[in-house]
């Protein structure tokens, strides 16, 4: 029987997760240390929000609203973590300057957390698909930046990318639309090869498309064919 690979996008990436899950459980651990902070009571919440401003009862509150928008992978999640995150560091590094010094560790600690998880969201790769006007995962192989022959519909490309999941073509007015299957020839090693290949990304640079049922040899041939193109530019290089 034939191996036959479908090629998958990660839904969402575990640090993803693990990080938005942490977000809507942020409230619940931030309100149990204020009350000890403060030697409160935990049901007496009122006690609590009237010792805290308003902009500190929002930062304890809004990380739930922004741990869902980034785990249903919504593009006001994506917005409203940035603007947080800008916020709090802002205000963590105020914290640092202005209040005793047992405050000023745990506001270091939000500071560069805040830092961290900004310079990871702003990355292309885990961005991207808060801002499609369709669903998309996030990619789960490495895409090399190698060229090889591709003709669709009597056109010829060269890939700007390749994977043995895909490939990345420069194409700017595309006809065709996102999930639809198309025919394809990719000639890699002088050898032609014709296959399906499924539309998953069209955006103002080109298209991504992703190998439909391939063999577990096409798998290697194309595994083989990007290691030699790596090996070969690395010396030339």
């Amino acid at each position: 029987m034939r191996d036959l690979v479908k090629r998958k996008r990660v839904a969402r990436p575990l640090t993803l997760i693990a990080f938005g899950s942490f977000l809507v459980c942020f409230p619940l651990f931030n309100y149990v240390n204020q009350i000890l902070i403060f030697n409160l009571s935990f049901l007496q919440p009122l006690s609590l929000f009237q010792r805290m401003s308003y902009i500190e009862i929002l930062f304890l509150f809004i990380p739930f609203i922004i741990g869902l928008g980034i785990l249903l992978v919504k593009k006001w999640g994506w917005w409203l973590f940035l603007i947080y995150s800008v916020f709090l560091i802002i205000y963590n590094v105020q914290t640092i300057i202005f209040k005793p010094v047992f405050v000023n560790i745990s506001a270091l600690a939000g500071t560069l957390f805040g830092i961290g998880a900004l310079l990871y969201f702003i990355r292309k790769d885990i961005s991207a698909p808060y801002f499609k006007m369709y669903p998309r995962g996030w990619r789960g192989q490495v895409r090399n930046p190698i060229e090889a022959e591709i003709i669709i519909s009597d056109q010829t490309f060269r890939t700007k990318d390749l994977s043995e999941s895909g490939f990345f073509i420069f194409w700017t007015d595309c006809p065709f639309d996102p999930k639809q299957e198309v025919d394809i020839q990719l000639e890699i090693d002088k050898e032609k090869l014709k296959m399906k290949v499924g539309v998953v990304r069209i955006d103002k640079n080109g298209v991504g498309m992703a190998f439909r049922n391939i063999t577990g040899e096409f798998r290697d041939k194309i595994n083989f064919f990007v290691q030699n193109y790596e090996i070969t530019n690395s010396k030339i290089n």
